[in-house]
């Protein structure tokens, strides 16, 4: 993992990994909140349930968040494990945080074009 063998040498990228995966789930979360939230304040004036149209965007942002979710614990005790010698960085493992990585990102950025197109099309 750390570059050249060199120790400690992949912390910073770590770091930058973990806030980005932190800044998308918090991003995705709040997208949620707000939209479940809005609900009770519709133009009509009743409180009710979003349109069914919300529900596949919607549930994309929420896998952005479990799969941001397991990006950074897989990460960083993958990391612990290599930096402590006990256990190495397989194929394997690198796969696994590769695919929970792009997962977040791609489900959020698939999630929030799929909503901008619902909230943008004309009736």
């Amino acid at each position: 993992m750390d570059i050249r063998g060199e120790k400690g040498t992949f912390i910073p990228l770590l770091s930058m990994y973990a806030d980005i995966a932190k800044f998308v789930i918090g991003l995705a979360s709040t997208s949620i909140a707000l939209l479940v939230g809005s609900a009770a304040f519709r133009s009509t004036g009743a409180a009710g349930p979003l349109l069914s149209s919300f529900a596949s965007p919607l549930f994309l942002l929420a896998l952005s968040i479990i799969w941001g979710v397991c990006f950074m614990p897989a990460l960083a005790l993958d990391y612990e494990a290599y930096r402590h010698n006990e256990q190495p960085y397989t194929r394997v493992k690198y796969s696994r945080n590769q695919a929970f990585g792009f997962s977040c990102l791609g489900c959020f950025a698939l999630g929030y074009a799929w909503l901008i197109f619902i909230v943008t099309k004309q009736h």
